[in-house]
């Protein structure tokens, strides 16, 4: 989750969970039928670039079991509303449990 030759992040989190808690957390992303782990790893600052600019955040979303490749793993997104992915708080985290 490297753009660029800049400085690092200002702040960077991960949380482990099953996609069916990402997808709870509003995230509209498709699973196949799957409840998978994932890593959703996220970043606060210049992330890459958009067509509307340079991104504030950005989030990566991994899983965490093998699964077939057409679930597209990993996902990238990122946003330039903000500077924290706005819903990423909200999640849990099966890794502090």
């Amino acid at each position: 989750m490297k753009w660029g030759d800049h400085q690092p992040y200002p702040r960077v989190e991960a949380k482990y969970m099953r996609y069916s808690d990402l997808v709870a957390g509003g995230e509209a992303i498709s699973s196949g039928g799957s409840d998978y782990f994932v890593w959703v790893v996220a970043v606060s600052g210049q992330y890459g670039i958009s067509p509307l600019g340079r991104t504030t955040w950005g989030l990566a979303i991994v899983t965490d079991e093998w699964v077939p490749l057409a679930t597209g793993s990993p996902v990238f997104e990122s946003g330039i509303t903000g500077v924290w992915p706005p819903f990423f708080d909200g999640l849990p985290d099966r890794a502090k449990n």
